[in-house]
């Protein structure tokens, strides 16, 4: 079985297409929370976001709930059985289903999506699917990000680099406007690759922009990634 440990949850990710990376936890560590009562992690994978966001939650004394949707039966099983393992197992709702398909809305929407454009064919199967966007779009995750929030929802999302323009033009379009900023950069001396974002619906306002260096020259944690992720790594 393939297993990652964390701090306070294990996650077995031998089914889901998409497996543990830094990415999802760069985002489960940032995301923002405000004061929500209610979250949902959208292509919840094997579960970390929504574990990590559960952790979060609990070590703030908040009571909010977290629900994960999940295209992929297997994936979603997987995450089912992952998140009850865990000592978040009471707050936490897995789902499977489509998210194009949800109702209702939630205070806080997050989600680690696919980064490769539809024109990059690749043969690896679930996972190829899974990282091109074959069975949800960058546009479709904003029309469904559009439906199931309301006034002040926010959603936090990490995207390569080069997809913020495009990421801000359909947040836009849906009534959404970027609050919080941080550009990563993998090494010190590299050029920043991924953008972490949250974005909220309603009026727009200044945002809060940060940096972020994952590694020194040495290939240690920088400390400003090993705050970040302290709560979490090993």
């Amino acid at each position: 079985m393939s297993v990652f440990r964390f701090r306070r949850f294990e996650v077995s990710h031998e089914l889901s297409a998409m497996k543990v990376g830094t990415d999802g936890v760069l985002l489960g560590a940032w995301a923002w929370l405000g004061d929500c009562q209610s979250v949902l992690d959208i292509g919840c994978g094997s579960g970390l976001l929504s574990l990590m966001l559960a952790q979060r939650l609990r070590d703030e004394g908040r009571t909010a709930r977290v629900y994960g949707v999940e295209l992929d039966g297997l994936a979603a099983r997987e995450a089912r059985e992952n998140c009850g393992r865990s000592e978040f197992r009471d707050v936490i709702s897995i789902g499977e289903g489509d998210a194009r398909e949800l109702r209702g809305s939630y205070d806080c929407l997050v989600c680690n999506p696919p980064f490769f454009p539809l024109d990059v064919v690749s043969p690896l199967g679930r996972r190829a699917m899974a990282r091109q966007g074959v069975t949800l779009s960058s546009r479709e995750l904003w029309l469904a990000v559009g439906r199931l929030s309301r006034e002040g929802t926010v959603f936090s999302v990490i995207i390569p680099y080069p997809q913020l323009e495009g990421y801000d033009r359909l947040a836009a379009e849906q009534g959404f406007t970027p609050v919080r900023l941080c550009l990563v950069s993998t090494r010190e001396g590299k050029p920043v690759s991924r953008a972490l974002v949250t974005y909220r619906r309603g009026l727009p306002a200044k945002v809060a922009e940060e940096s972020l260096v994952l590694l020194k020259g040495d290939g240690t944690r920088t400390e400003e990634y090993a705050r970040l992720t302290g709560s979490f790594y090993l």
